[in-house]
């Protein structure tokens, strides 16, 4: 889940602000990013994927991509 904390860092935003934006708290979105969180809900990676412009795909499933 690192994808979330390079795009985070990018676009200059603290774990807190994911934390505001998403409704999860701060220390879910730590253990998200660190891996020990690995099985994040549909409705969480939506949540996420939301708050960083990005699409579900793009942060959590980096190389599946379509040909």
């Amino acid at each position: 889940m690192n994808k979330i904390k390079v795009i985070r860092n990018k676009l200059g935003l603290s774990v807190y602000k994911i934390a505001e934006l998403t409704g999860l708290t701060p220390s879910y979105i730590n253990n998200l990013e660190n891996g020990y969180k690995t099985n994040p809900t549909k409705d969480v990676m939506d949540k996420i994927a939301t708050a960083l412009g990005q699409t579900v795909p793009e942060i959590f499933y980096p190389d599946e991509r379509e040909d």
